[in-house]
């Protein structure tokens, strides 16, 4: 087993909360994790809701399933019977033991308002994401502090040549997808999503039209990077705004795709300024994008950022820093691709760029930014596809993009 680096934060919660919920999407190794842990410092006793015998009888009595529990659990895909929620809140304000429940499930139980307010105060929830590059390299190093540290970035002992980097792109973080061969991956990405629509989606909504999916996540792998227009998405796909909004949010609900926030100086402002969409894995954008990606392709650009944003999004979930991860754009269209915000207010403004030479003004959005919150602006790097660090004043420098890749 791949090593995961959020299971220290995991195995920290179970000593002082009562409910643990390890969300993130199907086949990312959730229940591999949790039945790690229960082998390795937290003994559960595992029960899965994909075990029809199991499922039956949690959905049909979940007060009488929760009550017949009396040891530590492990409560495996549990979003497919959302009345258990409420019994384990009941059991949980009756007995708030540490660690009585560690629970996992393909959704994010945060955006579906009918499960959102179940164990509020309860539970804590920890996402896991597909594998990250620092994972399948097996090294831990702490890229997010090193940004904010005081200390001058430095380039050694790197993997990710280019070739490297595209194979990273293509085959994405799922740990299957690891150990298959990559001409069989086309394949296993389609069953993925065939069950996410026709499974996932369905039992999380009753919502109509789930046959216009597999377009829209087309249009969106198309939109990678770019401002969600949902007025723009209704005259594409022919489906009104309302439902659209709908499918939106349980994609995200699903870890399929990944809403980026704005950032604004006014914390106010965040909540209107609309977002970008990504998607939770390049692997999975790829294969919906249906060509060959090389540094030459129209999208690559908006590839490489999707990339590398999901990258910094893993590294962050175990880093000792907890950013908040957003993007930069002002009203005259300058941009910063990624804005980590540090707790203390301190910005780290991050570009990427697909090309290993840089033209003049490539600092031109980071140095208006710069100039905007002065003090706040801790650092600023370009990743770029070339092989030296490169300063450009004393806070912002060109780095290699290979620099999130350390060989050890």
């Amino acid at each position: 087993m791949i090593q995961r680096f959020i299971s220290e934060k995991i195995m920290t919660a179970l000593s002082d909360r009562p409910a643990v919920f390890i969300s993130g999407a199907r086949q990312a190794g959730k229940s591999t994790l949790a039945l790690h842990l229960s082998k390795n410092g937290h003994p559960a006793a595992y029960y899965t809701f994909d075990d029809l015998a199991v499922y039956s009888q949690a959905k049909s009595d979940p007060v009488g399933f929760i009550a017949g529990l009396h040891e530590d659990v492990i409560l495996d895909e549990i979003q497919r019977v959302p009345e258990l929620f409420y019994a384990i809140k009941a059991a949980v304000d009756k007995n708030r033991t540490p660690g009585r429940f560690l629970m996992t499930g393909s959704a994010n139980i945060m955006v579906l308002p009918e499960l959102s307010d179940a164990l509020v105060g309860r539970m804590e929830m920890i996402p896991l994401e597909p594998l990250a590059m620092a994972e399948i390299l097996d090294y831990k190093g702490d890229r997010i502090n090193s940004l904010f540290s005081n200390d001058p970035i430095k380039v050694t002992n790197c993997n990710g040549a280019e070739s490297d980097l595209l194979k990273w792109i293509v085959t994405g973080g799922y740990p299957e997808l690891q150990k298959i061969q990559s001409k069989r991956c086309s394949a296993w990405f389609d069953a993925y999503l065939s069950t996410i629509i026709q499974r996932d989606l369905r039992e999380l909504s009753n919502i109509q039209g789930l046959a216009e999916l597999p377009r829209l996540l087309r249009i969106l792998s198309a939109q990678t990077g770019q401002l969600l227009n949902f007025a723009g998405l209704s005259r594409s796909t022919g489906i009104e705004q309302k439902t659209l909004k709908r499918f939106v949010t349980l994609l995200q609900g699903l870890y399929i795709i990944n809403l980026l926030p704005a950032w604004s100086p006014n914390i106010g402002k965040r909540m209107i300024k609309t977002a970008k969409v990504f998607f939770r894995d390049t692997g999975i954008l790829v294969h919906l994008l249906g060509h060959i990606i090389s540094r030459h392709s129209d999208q690559f650009g908006h590839v490489l950022e999707n990339f590398i944003l999901m990258e910094l999004t893993k590294q962050a979930s175990w880093s000792s820093v907890n950013p908040q991860i957003f993007y930069y754009r002002t009203a005259g269209g300058s941009e910063v691709d990624i804005i980590l915000e540090h707790p203390d207010g301190r910005i780290v403004a991050i570009e990427v760029k697909g090309q290993s030479t840089l033209k003049p003004n490539a600092a031109g959005p980071m140095k208006n930014l710069q100039s905007q919150i002065k003090h706040k602006f801790h650092r600023g790097i370009i990743l770029y596809l070339g092989e030296h660090m490169i300063p450009i004043d004393q806070h912002i420098q060109a780095v290699p993009t290979s620099w999130l890749f350390p060989s050890d």
